[in-house]
């Protein structure tokens, strides 16, 4: 009975002990979080000013248009159908966040926007 005894404080002696030593773990975490949300939020920056207005392309699929104003875009891709939402860019890419499952490849040395397998979108 005396040895369950001594072994349960010591176990709770070796908790408290790490619980003591780890008071600042958790912060240290939620300063490079915070810092690499900074810096991935900070991205946008690197956004060329010139993809700001209103892109069309026509395709043999039908007539797409991109209007991209500040953070928000709004694609019309010739469907009948309308998205709207925010965007952010990966890389060369412009990825909405608008629910449409579609993203554009940002062609900087022509200063155009891509709609795939060859078709690239008109700034009006």
């Amino acid at each position: 009975m005396k040895t369950d005894y001594w072994a349960y404080i010591g176990i709770s002696v070796l908790f408290l002990l790490f619980l003591a030593t780890c008071d600042g773990c958790d912060d240290t975490d939620e300063e490079e979080y915070i810092e690499t949300e900074q810096t991935d939020g900070g991205s946008d920056n690197s956004v060329p000013s010139w993809i700001q207005g209103t892109w069309t392309c026509v395709t043999p699929y039908g007539n797409m248009q991109v209007e991209i104003v500040g953070d928000h875009i709004r694609e019309i891709p010739g469907d009948g159908s309308s998205y709207y939402g925010t965007y952010h860019v990966d890389g060369d890419y412009i990825i909405p966040n608008s629910g449409s499952g579609m993203h554009y490849e940002i062609d900087k040395s022509s200063r155009r926007l891509s709609a795939g397998q060859g078709y690239y979108f008109q700034k009006q």
